[in-house]
């Protein structure tokens, strides 16, 4: 049997003059940059996800964490928000693994601030994405 690990390389990432997507936010300067790796461009996907509604996206009106609507109902129950997260991501992310999803809510300003913190299968590096 043959126990090496198995490695998965994205070619985009071999060539680092072609650009791979949009990154988020944009910038006030020139609006749109570029992403050139995975790693990047899999933090915009992430951070679209999560700031998308359901019904937002034309064509694939499935897509989106649909968080707003979700927090702002009454008597918000957080751990299931965050068990309905988790799967929503790894249906439409198969190549990330959640490491740390945290829910802050701040009652005193009305908010809630949310922690991702993830890492890629291919990878080692632990990223993290903050919403607040």
């Amino acid at each position: 049997m043959n126990n090496r690990p198995q490695y998965k390389i994205y070619t985009a990432d071999l060539k680092p003059n072609q650009g791979i997507g949009v990154a988020l936010p944009f910038n006030q300067h020139n609006i749109f940059t570029i992403n050139y790796t995975t790693k990047d461009q899999t933090k915009s996907n992430l951070l679209n996800f999560m700031l998308t509604n359901r019904g937002e996206r034309p064509f694939n009106p499935e897509f989106g964490a649909n968080l707003r609507n979700l927090l702002f109902e009454p008597n918000t129950d957080l751990p299931s928000i965050q068990n309905s997260l988790l799967i929503k991501i790894q249906a439409y992310f198969p190549d990330i693994t959640v490491n740390q999803l945290v829910f802050t809510p701040s009652e005193d300003y009305n908010s809630v601030n949310i922690a991702l913190n993830y890492s890629l299968n291919h990878q080692n590096d632990s990223l993290s994405i903050q919403i607040g």
